[in-house]
């Protein structure tokens, strides 16, 4: 310390004579960088006799601690100088010190300017990082909020689906229960589906449509009627009542709805084609013959097209019905679909 003997050539007031112990000190190290703080240094040059040993005794001269031999020759301690900030002086310090133990000078002009320009750099660097630091914090943040929010999406149009063409032919209705929707049967093997092959065959332009529905009655039937209505058939194929006599409805309400359905279509410019059914013979022969003749009163009144039983040619027919012999199979319905073909053609126009 500046206040504590230093040896700097004789002006620190006491000098270093001898050395009490020689196992105190080992042999000085060339080139060693003495370690200071800010304000407490003084100038310094190389050990000249910094590889030898130091002696004990009278020899101190000889073998000097490293900087001690030579006079301060008069300067001043530069840092004693300095009016700049300590933490620009020690930047400068650092900046220019040379670690082979050469002389260590400092201009204290040189270290204003330099300090001035070290702090520019400083509060420049020190604003760089904290602007940086901070736009960090943003753009994370804008992810963070961005990744609970849900995204809002630009839901772009895809093209739509050509439209198929609208058929403009006249429709073939056929309006009835599970032996014209085709129970049992693959997609296309129903009667009406065959009827619209038979159609095409024969040059008739006609569009077959299948408004069966398995387990209808005729009460059914006039629920649905509307939508019957809305399609204004040029024909329509009446086939309902086989649930309502299996049921054992009333045949005079059975008639009722029948008679209201086909009514309902003529209005709308309909033809009528009244397909019979029958029922099993289990049910009372008189039952069943006034269930058969409901169908051919009807007919008979309203002066329809009548084909007495649908399943004519197919009933009880090996290989054309179902095992609940009721149904048809496919080639049973592809049979009903012909029949049907005789009573239909008279209707039809090319």
């Amino acid at each position: 310390m500046w206040e504590q003997d230093i040896f700097f050539g004789g002006e620190g007031g006491d000098q270093l004579v001898a050395l009490k112990d020689e196992a105190d000190f080992g042999a000085a190290d060339a080139g060693h960088v003495i370690f200071f703080e800010v304000g407490d240094v003084g100038v310094v040059k190389q050990d000249a006799a910094g590889g030898r040993s130091i002696e004990t005794g009278k020899e101190a001269e000889e073998g000097a601690l490293a900087a001690a031999g030579s006079p301060h020759d008069g300067n001043e301690l530069a840092v004693r100088n300095l009016k700049g900030n300590a933490f620009e002086d020690l930047y400068e310090m650092g900046s220019r010190i040379n670690f082979t133990g050469d002389l260590i000078y400092f201009d204290s002009n040189r270290i204003r300017h330099w300090g001035l320009l070290l702090l520019i750099l400083t509060v420049v660097r020190l604003f760089s990082f904290i602007s940086t630091t901070l736009m960090m914090m943003l753009v994370l943040t804008g992810c963070a909020q961005k990744s609970s929010e849900p995204e809002n999406k630009i839901d772009i149009p895809k093209p739509a689906a050509a439209a198929p063409p609208v058929d403009t032919r006249p429709v073939v209705l056929c309006f009835g229960d599970s032996i014209t929707a085709g129970f049992g049967l693959e997609a296309g093997k129903t009667y009406p589906d065959v009827l619209q092959k038979l159609l095409d065959e024969k040059g008739y332009r006609y569009q077959v449509v299948n408004s069966g529905i398995s387990g209808d009655t005729t009460s059914g039937g006039i629920d649905r009627l509307n939508d019957a209505v809305n399609l204004a058939p040029k024909v329509t194929l009446l086939e309902l009542g086989g649930n309502d006599g299996l049921r054992g409805i009333p045949l005079i309400r059975s008639r009722d709805n029948l008679a209201q359905i086909s009514a309902r279509l003529e209005a709308k410019g309909s033809k009528i084609l009244l397909l019979g059914i029958t029922l099993p013979r289990n049910y009372g022969r008189d039952y069943v013959r006034d269930f058969e003749g409901m169908y051919k009163g009807l007919a008979t009144n309203r002066k329809y097209p009548f084909m007495p039983f649908v399943l004519e040619g197919v009933y009880n027919q090996k290989g054309m019905m179902q095992a609940d012999e009721i149904h048809p199979t496919e080639t049973g319905a592809a049979k009903v679909a012909n029949n049907v073909f005789r009573y239909l053609e008279p209707l039809l126009s090319k």
